[in-house]
């Protein structure tokens, strides 16, 4: 067993739908408030506040793979045909 067994984040606060609303007293009050936005769930920057973007999180707007799916892909790819070759030479 583990020594963080019973160490859990007590006490837990749900809503009649059982609805996780607070860890350890925070939130203080309210669950599942509605934030301000549109109706189509987008809302609007505030005047004085600038939207900026920073070129360090690399937010290019592109769809295409990351590098990690690349890279997985081509692992398995090679396991692929790893064991191709060798299932030929055992034959």
């Amino acid at each position: 067993m583990s020594s963080y067994a019973g160490t859990a984040a007590m006490p837990l606060r749900y809503s009649s739908d059982a609805l996780l609303c607070a860890i350890s007293g925070y939130p203080a009050s309210g669950c599942g408030d509605q934030v301000a936005g549109d109706a189509d769930g987008t809302s609007e920057p505030a005047a004085s506040a600038p939207v900026t973007r920073s070129p360090a999180t690399g937010d290019d707007d592109s769809s295409g793979p990351s590098a990690g799916v690349l890279v997985g892909l081509g692992a398995v790819l090679l396991l692929g045909i790893a064991a191709v070759l060798q299932a030929r030479r055992r034959r």
